[in-house]
């Protein structure tokens, strides 16, 4: 890398340490320590959270302030996709489709696809 690429992307972590600590000390000052939100830190310092906790998210990785360490086996864990792609996530949607889709045959709420349509 050249080094003016290199001090640059130094200056570019250094801004963003900044933004992102003085979003921090307003939250805790506006909220308490107790209180105090990582939602709302994030959007304040205008990141996402997988760059502040370092969560790859499917598939890219993530340099995050906060790193995390997956164990486990990929298919529980989501591997290098994510929590997103892992058994439990998918576990999780699959139940919940099958909950809405039962909701919907009980209301009898299906539309019918344009094809099948008369009319």
């Amino acid at each position: 890398m050249p080094r003016y690429k290199k001090a640059e992307s130094e200056q570019n972590k250094q801004e963003a340490r900044r933004r992102l600590l003085a979003a921090a000390l307003d939250e805790f000052a506006a909220q308490g320590y107790a209180s105090a939100n990582i939602n709302r830190i994030s959007q304040a310092a205008g990141f996402a959270q997988g760059t502040i906790y370092g969560i790859p998210v499917s598939g890219m990785a993530a340099d995050g302030w906060l790193v995390s360490h997956r164990t486990g086996p990929d298919w529980l864990s989501g591997g290098m996709f994510g929590a997103e792609a892992s058994v439990v996530a998918i576990a999780l949607c699959s139940l919940c489709t099958l909950a809405l889709l039962v909701v919907a045959m009980k209301r009898h709420s299906f539309v019918p696809p344009c094809w099948r349509r008369h009319g």
